[in-house]
């Protein structure tokens, strides 16, 4: 066997495997083996119960049951309208036979989508906060003055942490990959 040949059947053999490697992470995708978790809460709300204990997030979950889920089915929906009325949107605003009339159109359908997003992601939040004890609710709420106005990170950082008590089975503050930020690790 010369060297060209083994080259060659070395080069099958690791995109064999490459391939391999791909078919079963996309399997396991695709089957979810494993998965006995509840269904997560959708992203727009899932935010309001991050910093509770496992325990308490799991029986939270338990409690909105197969409502939520309903509602969770028509989120992905939603947002896609708003993802394709914006692709729409942009794709006018630069057209070369530009529209005043067809973007004004096209303004209203985005406005239409984003309420319909929001107007089900405002139900979804007050029925899961009307599970939730007032501490909780206070934890909520200061998760989101923490958070502030997406795109302003800068300034929250040089704010520093909140202080003050936490409530009962309250996590305390994380940093970037979700782990407890370090002046809350030595507590």
């Amino acid at each position: 066997m010369n060297t060209l040949q083994k080259a060659v059947i070395s080069a099958l053999l690791l995109s064999v495997a490459l391939n391999l490697v791909f078919i079963g992470g996309i399997s396991y995708r695709v089957l979810d083996i494993g998965e006995t978790r509840p269904r997560p809460l959708p992203p727009n709300i899932g935010w309001a119960i991050r910093d509770l204990s496992p325990e308490r997030r799991d029986e939270i979950r338990n409690e909105l049951g197969p409502p939520m889920s309903t509602t969770n089915n028509e989120i992905p929906l939603i947002r896609s309208e708003v993802a394709q009325a914006q692709q729409r949107v942009n794709e006018l605003m630069t057209a070369d036979n530009f529209s005043e009339e067809n973007l004004s159109e096209a303004f209203l359908r985005l406005r239409d989508a984003e309420s319909r997003y929001q107007q089900l992601s405002h139900q979804q939040t007050a029925r899961l906060l009307s599970r939730m004890t007032h501490e909780e609710r206070l934890a909520a709420r200061q998760f989101i003055e923490r958070r502030g106005a997406r795109g302003n990170r800068n300034m929250r950082e040089a704010a520093g942490p909140r202080s003050g008590p936490r409530a009962p089975g309250m996590r305390g503050p994380r940093d970037s990959g979700g782990r407890p930020a370090p002046e809350s690790r030595d507590q």
